[in-house]
């Protein structure tokens, strides 16, 4: 899974770049953060996003009450 940060400017561009972009299916936009899995062979593609400001790997979910 991957973590989208969306530059704020245009949220609607931003997200339908990066779907087209990287040909993601399964996303869900939270702020200017858009969550998704980027396909290995779209990774390269990353550099071309004008919209975007960063790009991060979540390594690992949990609920908070599995935290304690």
């Amino acid at each position: 899974m991957h973590l989208i940060l969306l530059s704020g400017e245009n949220l609607r561009l931003a997200r339908l770049e990066a779907e087209s972009l990287l040909k993601l299916e399964c996303t869900t936009l939270v702020d200017n953060r858009l969550y998704c899995t980027i396909p290995t062979e779209n990774i390269k593609l990353i550099d071309r996003l004008a919209y975007t400001r960063k790009i991060y790997e979540i390594m690992y979910v949990t609920d908070r009450k599995n935290l304690e």
